[in-house]
């Protein structure tokens, strides 16, 4: 079953019996970005988690497997119509 990764962040920090604060600061991010990654607010750009592996002891993979994380994040093509139409409309161009 999977997990949230906020939850199994979380859940790792407590075992490790580690201080939030100090997480934070190894990791290069706020107290408060730390609980709203816990907390589930936003999906931390990779840095971040490859971060918080690493003081966790753990590859990037270990931390996000079984998550949602786990499952790449879906990217869509270019639309080469809509890319043409909006530069002739907002492309500014020199004035002969």
């Amino acid at each position: 079953m999977e997990k949230r990764f906020g939850k199994k962040l979380s859940q790792l920090i407590d075992a490790q019996k580690l201080d939030r604060r100090k997480v934070a600061e190894q990791a290069g991010i706020s107290q408060s970005y730390l609980y709203k990654i816990e907390h589930e607010y936003f999906r931390p750009p990779k840095p971040v988690i490859e971060n918080l592996a690493r003081l966790l002891g753990l590859s990037y993979d270990e931390l996000v497997s079984d998550t949602e994380f786990a499952q790449p994040i879906k990217t869509y093509r270019k639309v080469p119509k809509a890319e043409a139409y909006l530069e002739a409309k907002f492309v500014e161009t020199p004035e002969s």
